[in-house]
């Protein structure tokens, strides 16, 4: 399958987390809120990923090969980018490559 397309972004309600790898991410997710189905995962073209924990291991990996969420992917980053005060997520000129170069700011490693 593909590689995922960095950074990759866990969505957990209204918050997001931006990470650069899959191994940042594995090392930042907590297998208890994992196994809950707490977080969903996408890479930054919408490629929906795939979270699951066992033995307290997280693992992340690519659930599909083709973009299938990037409408998903962009809704969330625009109303996370507008709760951190960012005001690129106002202007409906902002795709969702816009969107991920301004949440690169954000990433946790």
């Amino acid at each position: 399958m593909t590689n995922c397309k960095p950074p990759l972004f866990i969505i957990d309600g209204n918050d997001v987390g931006v990470y650069a790898s899959i191994s940042e991410a594995r090392m930042d997710l907590e297998a208890i809120d994992v196994q809950a189905g707490a977080y969903v995962g996408y890479d930054s073209e919408g490629r929906l990923l795939t979270l699951t924990a066992m033995l307290g291991q997280v693992d992340v990996c690519l659930a599909e090969e083709t973009p299938s969420h990037p409408d998903e992917l962009e809704t969330a980053l625009r109303r996370y980018l507008t709760d951190v005060g960012e005001t690129e997520a106002a202007d409906a000129q902002n795709q969702l490559e816009d969107l991920v170069k301004v949440c690169q700011k954000f990433a946790l490693f």
